[in-house]
């Protein structure tokens, strides 16, 4: 009991975590809408809106995903493995919480291969990459510099060690 207890204590605070991301931009531009609406051009308007709107979108989306953790767990529902391309979904997640970046005066940079096909759970590996990027944004110090960066590593049950990914002394095959 103490470790389901635990286990759901865990749940709980990660999806906290996951809902304060979008809430916090949501919350970010409305606060600038509020209070500079009348200054700012039409088109900055309607972009921020655009954003309120996108990040609003993120909070239906996880609410969704907890849905289904909840079945996955009770083995109602399988992740669903797809071929997706990794690099615009980077690139876009970066996107997304570029303005909480702006607010801590950080530069949000990316780069890698044009393309990097990978089979997974589409939803799943976004909410990965949007926790590992906000992550960044807030435990990077104000003004500091957050580059995003992937690539193709071809591992091998027993690569060279230059070869090997960081603090991965052997792979098992398979």
């Amino acid at each position: 009991l103490k470790e389901a207890e635990r286990m759901k204590h865990r749940f709980a605070s990660n999806v906290s975590h996951e809902l304060r991301t979008p809430l916090s931009v949501i919350t970010l531009l409305s606060g600038n809408l509020d209070a500079l609406g009348e200054r700012l051009s039409p088109e900055k308007r309607s972009a921020m809106i655009k954003d309120i709107r996108r990040h609003a979108q993120v909070l239906d989306e996880l609410i969704t995903d907890v849905l289904e953790m909840s079945s996955i767990d009770s083995g109602r529902l399988s992740p669903e493995l797809q071929i997706l391309d990794l690099a615009p979904l980077l690139r876009d997640e970066m996107q997304r919480l570029a303005p909480l970046a702006e607010r801590r005066q950080q530069q949000l940079t990316a780069g890698g291969d044009a393309s990097l096909m990978v089979r997974a759970d589409g939803r799943q590996l976004r909410r990965v990459v949007r926790n590992l990027i906000n992550n960044a944004v807030k435990y990077s110090p104000e003004g500091g510099h957050i580059d995003c960066r992937w690539q193709r590593l071809d591992l091998h049950p027993d690569p060279a060690p230059d070869q090997r990914w960081p603090g991965v002394e052997r792979l098992a095959p398979g």
